[in-house]
């Protein structure tokens, strides 16, 4: 039997945390390979008992936002952290780096009291506190900054103490010593021994000061929240004092913190090879961060890695899904799966072999929302696709689900003359927006059907369909000032049952997608051919259904006639250019752009312009929509 640990983080740029608590189990010792982590929504039942005051440590998720203080400066803090439900204690402390910090003085002993006499270079240099919790947790624990510990003392309150009625119940101060504890009373106290903030956080005023990370100067550290030796007005959140950062002292201690992550992260795998050997291994590993509601906000496919790497040979080995049972997933929490070794004709009975799990992510080129439950849906599944399906784009993508392709970022020539960049990727509809799309997220046209004289049909486009109908005229008429849109609107109710931000595409994120990379009149040349568009010589003065021309480069159908399609930007006779242009900043009427059945082929050019009022029927008969979705 042999038991392995390896780590893995996963490349993402963000993170949406469910857990509110992060839970260190420190119960191995300061000769441990690894401690334990797991992740909490809410205080256990029972709440916080001496267990997380001694063999465990505890540390709470602090979201980011602004504290107004009484002095008319509001403190912000830019981005979520952790930070220690309670003050390190000196069990804790013994535990992760082998001896108690006090040094026995019996004044201060006391294993649920603060770890005291602890520099700043004790716990922050190599070799300290922190660098032992990362050796063993892989995970970067550090101090808090200035901000980040009034930030969090404050709770979002504005005055001197985080109680209204002051600091005799919250805090240790001198004259406040209650509990006598071992025959001495002017020291410091076990902690939790007095109510906690509004968030839950323990001795943030008085019983020691606690180091930050933030300079006084090259040689001192600021230390916050007063001690057990000071008056009352002397522990505010707002008291600071700056020792040497290289002396430690018996009033003075910390709380560990740690950054929220910048990415969904894998930790905390685990490797036991069965005993006896019957070729199955027992995995487990922690997911910190909500990988697939990230992967979905920012359109990505993620699978599950496994696997093992034999250090002798100079082999890794890949864990197939069939070999693999358990609860793989990638869902936050804590994971147990079991790998059949056998099941693949492997025999790695070895300690020589490293176990991994990660998570593989990739680009989606396709977005795809199902709306087949209807206007009376709670919610759209949405998925992703790395390519055309098997078969094409079948009507189903044209009716019941609607699909849209991935645009990377990118510069063009705008009016094939001018430069502009667009620096996100955004995702456009592959179809114009149909009729049956249209109703089965919002049950009823906004005024008369459409008519079969002009083409009805599921798989024809909405038209009769005005920029109010699809964005609301509260919220959605604001735009560039705001990306709001109105609730009883199309993209209101979409937005709501897909939790993306789906709208029209800006006028820039329309030519560029429909140009895919091409200088020319048309994304297919410079004069027009009756393939690629339905236009006045061709249409039979009526339109039809979506992708029955050909697509440009990118697989986009329709760009250039059948309907104009509404574009966010309001019209104005100077076209925008530069970085993410979102066009005039006011105006009458919005910009439509791609020409439509009822036009000659001069208004299907890529760089055409038409306006409307947004309150009007774009055209009436010929004027509809398609998505798009910007990445953040």
């Amino acid at each position: 039997m042999c038991k392995m640990l390896s780590c893995v983080v996963a490349a993402f740029s963000m993170l949406i945390v469910k857990a509110e608590y992060l839970v260190v189990d420190l119960s191995a010792g300061p000769n441990a390979v690894s401690y334990p982590i797991t992740l909490m929504e809410t205080e256990p039942e029972g709440g916080w008992t001496d267990t997380y005051k001694t063999t465990k440590l505890v540390l709470q998720r602090i979201n980011p936002g602004t504290c107004q203080v009484d002095n008319g400066i509001p403190i912000v803090c830019e981005n979520p952290y952790y930070i220690g439900v309670f003050e390190v204690t000196q069990r804790q402390y013994e535990l992760v780096v082998g001896k108690n910090p006090s040094g026995g003085a019996v004044a201060w002993y006391g294993e649920m009291r603060p770890g005291v006499c602890v520099s700043y270079l004790d716990i922050m240099n190599e070799g300290g506190f922190a660098a032992a919790l990362l050796a063993r947790t892989k995970l970067s624990f550090r101090l808090p900054t200035e901000v980040e510990w009034e930030y969090a003392c404050r709770a979002g309150t504005s005055t001197d103490f985080n109680d209204e009625d002051g600091m005799a119940e919250i805090g240790r101060y001198k004259g406040n010593w209650t509990d006598g504890m071992g025959g001495y009373s002017e020291c410091s106290t076990k902690v939790g021994s007095y109510k906690p903030n509004a968030w839950g956080l323990y001795d943030m005023h008085g019983n020691v000061w606690e180091w930050t990370s933030t300079h006084h100067d090259e040689e001192r550290m600021l230390t916050c929240g007063g001690n057990f030796n000071f008056v009352e007005s002397d522990c505010k959140a707002s008291s600071r004092c700056f020792p040497e950062m290289d002396t430690g002292y018996g009033d003075g201690g910390f709380r560990i913190a740690l950054s929220g992550f910048t990415s969904p992260t894998i930790f905390g795998v685990t490797a036991q090879q069965r005993y006896p050997w019957n070729g199955k291994v027992d995995i487990t590993y922690t997911v910190f961060g909500d990988i697939a509601g990230y992967a979905l906000t920012n359109g990505l496919i993620t699978t599950l890695k496994v696997t093992a790497s034999d250090k002798v040979a100079n082999k890794t080995y890949t864990a197939t899904a069939a070999a693999l049972s358990g609860a793989t997933t990638l869902t936050e929490g804590n994971h147990a799966i079991v790998w059949d070794l056998d099941q693949q004709g492997m025999n790695l009975k070895s300690s020589n072999v490293v176990f991994n799990v990660s998570c593989e992510a990739s680009e989606a080129l396709f977005c795809v929302i199902d709306l087949s439950a209807g206007p009376e849906a709670e919610s759209y599944p949405v998925s992703y696709i790395a390519d055309i399906p098997e078969g094409g784009w079948t009507d189903e993508y044209k009716t019941d689900k609607l699909v849209l392709r991935r645009c990377n970022a990118g510069s063009f020539k705008m009016q094939g003359s001018t430069t502009t960049t667009l620096t996100k990727p955004f995702y456009m509809g592959v179809f114009e927006v149909t009729q049956k799309q249209w109703m089965l997220v919002m049950g009823s046209w906004p005024n008369s059907s459409p008519s079969s004289s002009y083409g009805a049909g599921d798989g024809y486009p909405a038209y009769r369909v005005s920029y109010n109908n699809i964005r609301g005229s509260s919220n959605g008429a604001k735009w560039p000032s705001s990306s709001a849109v109105d609730a009883t609107s199309f993209l209101g109710k979409l937005q709501a049952r897909t939790k993306l931000n789906f709208d029209l595409p800006t006028e820039a994120q329309w030519e560029y997608a429909c140009r895919a990379g091409t200088t020319t009149t048309y994304y297919w040349g410079d004069s027009m051919n009756g393939d690629y568009a339905w236009y006045s010589s061709n249409s039979s003065s009526q339109g039809h259904p979506v992708g029955t021309k050909k697509p440009n480069a990118w697989g986009l159908y329709d760009m250039s006639g059948n309907v104009w399609e509404w574009c966010l930007d309001w019209y104005n006779s100077s076209l925008t250019y530069g970085t993410d242009p979102k066009g005039a900043t006011s105006g009458s009427r919005r910009v439509a752009r791609g020409g439509s059945w009822y036009g000659s082929s001069s208004y299907c050019r890529s760089y055409v312009r038409n306006l409307d009022t947004p309150d009007t029927y774009q055209g009436y008969n010929n004027g509809g929509f398609r998505l798009s979705w910007t990445l953040p």
